[in-house]
């Protein structure tokens, strides 16, 4: 029942319970790509930066739609700093998170994260 955070620790579970279902919880907040994971027979390569924002981006936006502009960052904090979590990313732009009100204020929180590191997620 949850604790679920990636493939070796399904497996295991799996494997010294014997049960047929688990549970994913905390590690599905800023990480959608661990359902892709845990159905998959073989390792998958972490999501690219673009596919990690366009993921991100989406999530956001809908969070917007439903909330409201400010509503829905204020609740989408939570998310996004889910999303940075264990990612590399520097205090300074996770700090700006906490600071997000308006779509303009993400778009550019975006075009941060996009232009310090174009090639690559970091590390």
């Amino acid at each position: 029942n949850g604790g679920v955070f990636d493939r070796a620790t399904a497996d295991w579970l799996r494997r010294e319970t014997g049960c047929s279902r688990i549970m994913v919880a905390r590690s599905a907040i800023g990480n959608p790509w661990i359902f892709r994971d845990l159905q998959s027979d073989a390792p998958l390569p972490p999501p690219t930066l673009a596919e990690w924002c366009q993921v991100m981006e989406a999530q956001v936006r809908q969070m917007m739609l439903f909330y409201g502009d400010k509503g829905g960052l204020i609740t989408a904090r939570k998310l996004i700093h889910g999303y940075m979590k264990g990612r590399g990313f520097h205090h300074a732009l996770r700090d700006q998170v906490c600071h997000l009100s308006t779509p303009e204020e993400f778009a550019a929180f975006l075009t941060t994260v996009r232009q310090a590191h174009p090639d690559r997620m970091p590390e």
